[in-house]
């Protein structure tokens, strides 16, 4: 069980998301840490890779009461994932397809989401991959893939800090 310390670290979706999704990806040896990327991360451009950014799309009318005068307040939402996954066509080429379909197996399940070790405010309800798109970028001579995943989430009830928003 874990409080969040303040309603704005709640609020602070696409760091989380983007943290367990990196996290997902390392503890299931898709690639070394060194190897994948979230927004904020810096480094040098390594192949292979995986870079993360995670987008909200919205909310969901799905409600929680807040402690400090009972009101209503909407408590999920609805994000993306993009993995953009790339490797170098002369030297690892041939991991490319081998990265893409891990990578779809350890985002896709849902109950590696919720856990609140790697999510510890957020409880997904729903991951489900969106599209991929396959791609030759000639000038670096990389092969890229783009894959989304949906991923509807709220609140963990727990996590809720004691003062209101």
């Amino acid at each position: 069980m874990t409080t969040a310390t303040s309603w704005n670290s709640l609020y602070n979706f696409e760091d989380a998301f983007e943290a367990a999704a990196q996290s997902l990806l390392v503890n299931a040896s898709v690639l070394a840490a060194a190897s994948v990327f979230t927004q904020q991360d810096d480094g040098d451009v390594v192949t292979p890779r995986i870079s993360l950014q995670f987008v909200v799309s919205g909310a969901e009318p799905r409600y929680m009461l807040r402690s400090s005068d009972s009101q209503p307040f909407l408590a999920a939402w609805t994000g993306e994932l993009q993995v953009t996954i790339v490797t170098d066509r002369s030297r690892n080429k041939s991991q490319h397809s081998t990265v893409r379909a891990q990578v779809r197996k350890v985002l896709s399940q849902v109950q590696l989401w919720d856990d609140e070790d790697i999510l510890p405010y957020f409880i997904p309800f729903e991951v489900l991959e969106g599209a991929s798109s396959p791609t030759i970028v000639t000038e670096q001579d990389e092969d890229a893939t783009a894959i989304s995943f949906a991923i509807k989430f709220g609140f963990r009830t727990d996590a809720l800090p004691s003062t209101g928003p």
